[in-house]
């Protein structure tokens, strides 16, 4: 494009002349300056002591779309008009194949714009979602988690499968007590405006850096078809990078490993089968396994960290790939093929008895 550009720098200049003149008259003649430079000038009609006039004029293509390009801008309105040059027919002839070459890369160059304006006005529009979510999940957490200790959780039909026949002495201290600030909570009264409906749990999901409530995993009070219970995540909110501590790291300050679950009745069973001696993190699900263990080894440096896998491929899968980045030091999964902990203590328990 350097050769067309200064085939045409005349004509540009004499287009860009009366583009200035129609958009910021100046108070007198100018000699346009084609250097990419600001250059400033007194406006029709001002003092001319004033310089509330500038201009821009690129005869190199870095202003705008690969062509000859500039602006005009007025300091008193605070308006501004941008130009581009317009090549005449003659132009086109002789310069046919360059003047393609940067009006298709001008079009590429402006798509491009257009797309980072939209992802960026996406990605605001999510994050302030995001906000408004985490803010009604906090309130639905805080809504609940009154009634806690005055309904008991075994109540919820989930925790009645898990441990009303199993450990029930373990149940109460584990889940509403060790917590501490952000026990796990079963809904009484629901709250207005909010998704999570009455009899469904909610454990709190924090940031693993800073503490803070991040998300809400609510469990319904009936299973699917199938006899599964789901486990659902706050609609709009991410548990990417935040967990569950049924016993937190701070709590056990003087222990040196971190042991981490995937699900909460997993976690719980981990605990039980620990008697409680070392802190215990439910992240959600396997796909958040990396990115918890990553903030627990910026958050407690000084502390290993031991994935309790799941005995299926993705738990298998998940754990090695963070011994793998370098964010766990060690992992083991459940005895039982196709298991998990707590299928281990439901197990070993049904052998004592």
């Amino acid at each position: 494009m350097s050769d067309f550009n200064l085939g045409v720098s005349n004509s540009v200049i004499a287009q860009f002349s009366d583009f200035l003149e129609e958009n910021v008259k100046p108070r007198n003649a100018l000699t346009i300056e084609p250097d990419g430079q600001i250059h400033r000038f007194t406006i029709e009609g001002d003092n001319p002591s004033t310089k509330n006039g500038a201009y821009a004029l690129y005869l190199d293509g870095k202003y705008q779309n690969n062509l000859p390009a500039g602006y005009v801008q007025n300091w008193k309105t605070g308006d501004k008009f941008t130009w581009k040059y317009e090549p005449s027919d003659d132009e086109r002839k002789e310069y046919g194949r360059e003047l393609h070459n940067a009006e298709n890369q001008a079009q590429r160059e402006k798509e491009h714009k257009e797309r980072e304006r939209r992802q960026a006005e996406e990605k605001r529009l999510q994050e302030e979602n995001q906000v408004q979510a985490r803010a009604m999940a906090l309130a639905e957490y805080k809504h609940s988690s009154k009634w806690t200790h005055e309904t008991g959780l075994i109540q919820h039909s989930y925790w009645k499968r898990k441990f009303e026949a199993n450990n029930r002495l373990y149940l109460d201290y584990i889940a509403c007590r060790i917590s501490g600030k952000f026990p796990i909570a079963r809904v009484v009264n629901p709250y207005g405006g909010g998704i999570c409906k009455a009899g469904e749990l909610l454990v709190p999901m924090l940031n693993i850096l800073t503490g803070e409530f991040q998300s809400l995993i609510h469990i319904p009070t009936k299973p699917t078809d199938e006899g599964k219970f789901l486990k659902l995540i706050y609609t709009s909110t991410s548990i990417t990078g935040a967990g569950h501590w049924l016993i937190s790291a701070n709590m056990k300050e003087e222990v040196d490993t971190i042991l981490v679950a995937e699900g909460i009745t997993t976690a719980i069973a981990v605990v039980i089968l620990t008697r409680g001696l070392y802190p215990v993190i439910s992240v959600g699900a396997c796909h958040n396994l990396k990115h918890v263990c990553e903030r627990l080894k910026k958050r407690y440096p000084k502390k290993k960290t031991r994935i309790m896998a799941d005995n299926d491929e993705a738990g298998i899968t998940a754990a090695h790939d963070c011994i793998n980045s370098g964010f766990a030091d060690s992992t083991q999964a459940a005895p039982n093929s196709g298991g998990d902990w707590y299928d281990y203590l439901l197990e070993r328990t049904k052998r004592s008895c």
